[in-house]
Formats: structure tokens, sequence, C-alpha cells
């Protein structure tokens, strides 16, 4: 919290100013909305403390999966780095200039594939039907789809489990993420509920859910133990995030490897092939 509370800084402006933590936080543009409503429905009951542990246990679980993945993928980009030269190396001795120019070449395509990709895949999950996209991929979509309903369910635990009433959590958690709910059952089952529907009903309207979560969440609703359920469901969509996140990057290697092994098959192919037509010409 330190990075957002230095002097000067527009957060630490708001304390001094005797706002509120939820308050101070909605200054800051880096801070996603719907940890801003966990805040303010934290301190609106008196929980701010847990609230904030919670929060940081779950942002220090998703940078530990990112580093994992980052960890798997990065090796194989390593392997087509050095491959890169490698493919050149009929020019190292004709001419050392343009075997440069083709190893960085080769480099610079590597890079800009990899920001190309990472870009639009940020620029998708900005938009609800960018985020639809992405989901109707393979590997990738699973990963997408568990990210985003885990964001909205732990949103809702959160603000429930803090005192607010679920219809009112539901709602809440439509506001904080704006126009990116990319699920229309997140909106249905949230107006099931200000339409005072049970809860058991309106948690079954969440299609998007696997079916065992879903079942969890239903029961919770219908015998009052929801808060709890609530709880289990955000650990198990953790747990099958992290497992997809390992094979999103295991896919993503191996598929890397591939590509490395396709590209030094042909640099030797390429190599005796030119070591062949010169005792042809002769």
């Amino acid at each position: 919290m330190g990075l957002f509370f230095g002097a000067g800084g527009p957060a630490a402006a708001a304390i001094a100013r005797g706002e509120s933590l939820c308050q101070a936080l909605a200054s800051e543009r880096t801070i996603p909305a719907h940890h801003t409503a966990l805040i303010g429905a934290a301190e609106a009951a008196g929980r701010t403390a847990a609230a904030l542990r919670r929060l940081a246990g779950d942002l220090d679980r998703e940078a530990a999966a990112r580093r994992v993945f980052i960890a798997r993928a990065i090796y194989p980009l390593v392997v087509l780095h050095l491959i890169a030269p490698f493919t050149s190396t009929g020019w190292l001795l004709k001419d050392p200039t343009v075997f440069a120019q083709r190893t960085f070449g080769a480099w610079a395509a590597i890079w800009a594939i990899t920001a190309v990709m990472v870009f639009t895949i940020r620029n998708l999950r900005r938009s609800a039907a960018g985020t639809r996209r992405l989901c109707g991929l393979p590997i990738v979509g699973r990963v997408v789809r568990l990210e985003t309903n885990l964001r909205f369910l732990r949103t809702i635990a959160v603000l429930y489990g803090a005192g607010v009433r679920i219809d009112l959590a539901f709602a809440q958690a439509i506001t904080a993420h704006g126009d990116v709910v990319p699920f229309d059952d997140h909106r249905h089952a949230a107006d099931l509920l200000r339409r005072g529907e049970p809860i058991d009903q309106a948690v079954q309207a969440l299609t998007s859910l696997d079916p065992g979560d879903r079942t969890r969440l239903v029961t919770a609703g219908a015998i009052g133990t929801l808060e709890r359920a609530l709880d289990e469901t955000v650990g198990h969509l953790e747990r099958d995030l992290d497992a997809a996140m390992q094979r999103m990057a295991a896919v993503t290697g191996w598929c890397l490897y591939a590509l490395a092994i396709v590209i030094a098959t042909a640099a030797i192919l390429d190599f005796y092939a030119g070591y062949f037509a010169q005792f042809e010409s002769r």
C-alpha cells in the first residue's frame, strides 16, 4: 500500500483531507474498481483489515500463477533466440553483415510477435465482447473464463462476507466490473435477485460456472450456507485456474519447442542443399 500512499500521491492527499480509504483508493487510476468496491463494503462493515488481508492474498496467488507461466514459457523463447543465428551460419564467413542482419531481424520478429499477442489479448480483455471471443479459443478460453468467474465471485464473496445483502453484492459486483462483465448469466442472476427471486434460483442461472461449482452454490443457497459455499467455490476456482495456467504454459512451451525444431531442421536442410549444390556445379 505504500506505493499508493507516498508523499504527494492522490491517495495520500485524499487521506490527509479526511476521506475514507475507499475514496482515497478511488482516486488512483491503477486500482481496479472491483477492488475499491470490496474495500468500501469492508469499511462499512468494520472489516477493513480482514478484507485487505484477503485481497493481498488473492493478488499474491494471481502473481504467483503468472510467474509460473512466464517461467515455463521463457526457456523455449531462449531456445528460439539461440537458434536464430544458427539458421544463418552459412553467411557468417561469406558476409558477416548479412549474418548480423538476419540474426537481429529474427530476434526482432520474435519480440514483435510476442508483443502483438500480449497487446491483442490485453486489448480484448478490456471489453465484454473481446473477452467472449477469447473464451471461445482452445486452452486460452478456459483460463479467461475461470479468471473472469473467479474475479466476479471473489467480489461477491467478500461483499457478502462483509455483511452486504446478496442482491446488493451481485449488483455492486456488476457495477464494479462496469462494461467488462462478459457473461450475460452474471447480469441475469443479478436481475433475478433484484426482482426478489430465491438465492438458489439466481445462482442456478450462473451457467458459465462449471456444473459442480454451480450445484454447490445452489445447494448452499437453499439451506442458508451461502457464505461458506462462496468461499469454497472461490478456492476451487483458484485451483482450477492454477491448473489451467500450468496447462497453457506447457502447451505454449511445447509449441515453441516444435517451432524451434522446425526452424533448425529447415536450416540444416538448407545448409546441406547448398553444400551439395556446390559439388554439382563443379
